[in-house]
């Protein structure tokens, strides 16, 4: 662990976990099945922004440090301090929702971060939706490649 790493670290075991567990009742239990995996793409609906506390609170701390989750560059990457502050604290990626090119493609982002060997959390719908209701895929989450 790096020194810049610490105030995620700090966060993750003195807010997240016991965020998840005590207030929202969260309880992690299979954790062995993931346990010694490498690289991993974690795919999961989307209802509210607990989603992405609950899945990382439910990792353990060192696939957590490890873990991206894909965000709306256009929602938390306005460089106001709460998406700044987001993005440091729960390691982000943003990606464009409008104007992709190129230079700035989601898939290409997303794929930096695997190449790296590290992980993501990507939402396949896209923004938070119905709980009990599937909206469909956004493409850039139909085509990973690493």
């Amino acid at each position: 662990m790096k020194l810049a790493d610490l105030p995620r670290v700090l966060v993750y075991l003195f807010l997240v976990k016991p965020f998840t567990r005590l207030v929202i009742g969260f309880n992690t239990a299979g954790l062995k099945n993931i346990k010694g995996l490498g690289q991993m793409i974690l795919v999961s609906n989307h209802s509210s922004h607990l989603d992405t506390l609950i899945i990382l609170s439910s990792l353990g701390l060192k696939q957590a440090m490890r873990t991206h989750p894909v965000a709306a560059r256009d929602y938390f990457g306005k460089g106001d301090w709460l998406g700044n502050a987001a993005c440091r604290l729960f390691n982000l990626v943003t990606v464009p929702r409008h104007r992709i090119s190129r230079s700035d493609n989601p898939l290409d982002i997303m794929g930096d971060v695997l190449r790296r060997g590290e992980n993501i959390l990507i939402f396949p719908e896209g923004s938070r939706g119905e709980a009990d209701h599937m909206a469909a895929f956004k493409e850039h989450t139909v085509c990973l490649r690493s």
